[in-house]
């Protein structure tokens, strides 16, 4: 019979497996082998009686907001630009990283072989930082990102404003053709909902009837220009955040060896305990 057959290994590694907190310790699990090299036996019964050891008398190490995210960091390797949730990603798990080597470090006792391990963990701060100063926490570039991105936003900002007064004025002034004073968009361009009749009355641009084909959609010659301000706005804003990441891209493809050598380390770690 095969050794591992006779260890029952694949059975035993199924059930440490449900105890892994992430996907990286997971895989850890499901690729390790026996081994029969007495100094990486010793290393890591070592490890394993720390890990032990410090969960019975601490509570263990939470791996709270570690994520595997190689593939975005080899995407940035290939310099390929990320997306703002994928940058979110990168920076929870370093702060998670952060704080599981702080926890190890402050293990009271001689916890020797987690320490040095732990020890090569790099939560890259200025990295975190950097990120944090351009994605929010649920994953949106910041308008205040990068000065020519607060100037898109205001700009946005203001062409609404003008959407608004123009809407509200139309429908102050043409009450008696508006069929319902909720605006709606077509195409991304605020259009109001007038008699079908009275459809041709504003000039502007048509974009069809209602279901009850009652009323029609338009968007009077008064609102287009301001429509075109919006999507000029919208534009520039599109621009200035793919800026952004592109930057962010390049920064953090500086870093990426040492958040490969992190998502390793935490594999480990979490494998252990």
């Amino acid at each position: 019979m095969h050794t591992q057959e006779q260890l029952e290994f694949d059975t035993i590694r199924k059930q440490v497996l449900r105890f892994c907190s992430t996907t990286l310790g997971e895989d850890v699990i499901a690729h390790l082998q026996p081994s029969f090299a007495p100094l990486m036996i010793q290393q890591m019964n070592a490890l394993s009686k720390e890990a032990l050891e410090t969960t019975v008398r601490f509570g263990g190490v939470m791996f709270q907001g570690i994520s595997d995210v190689k593939t975005q960091v080899l995407a940035l390797q290939k310099g390929q630009v990320l997306r703002a949730p994928q940058f979110r990603q990168i920076a929870d798990t370093l702060l998670g990283v952060g704080m599981v080597q702080k926890t190890i470090q402050q293990f009271e006792g001689e916890y020797i072989n987690l320490v040095d391990l732990s020890s090569t963990l790099s939560p890259l701060e200025k990295t975190q930082q950097q990120i944090n100063r351009c994605i929010d926490a649920n994953g949106v570039v910041k308008e205040t990102a990068s000065p020519e991105l607060e100037q898109a936003h205001r700009a946005l900002h203001q062409a609404e404003s003008q959407i608004q007064e123009v809407v509200s004025q139309f429908l102050q002034a043409h009450h008696d053709s508006i069929v319902d004073s909720i605006v709606s968009t077509r195409n991304g361009r605020t259009v109001v909902l007038v008699r079908r009749a009275d459809k041709n009355r504003f000039h502007g641009i048509v974009y069809g009837d209602s279901a009850s084909g009652q009323a029609s959609y338009i968007e009077p010659a008064t609102l287009v220009r301001a429509n075109n301000l919006k999507e000029q706005a919208l534009a520039a804003v599109e621009e200035a955040e793919y800026a952004v990441l592109q930057h962010l891209s390049a920064s953090t493809k500086g870093v990426s060896d040492a958040i490969l050598g992190d998502l390793e380390t935490i594999g480990v770690l979490d494998a252990l305990y």
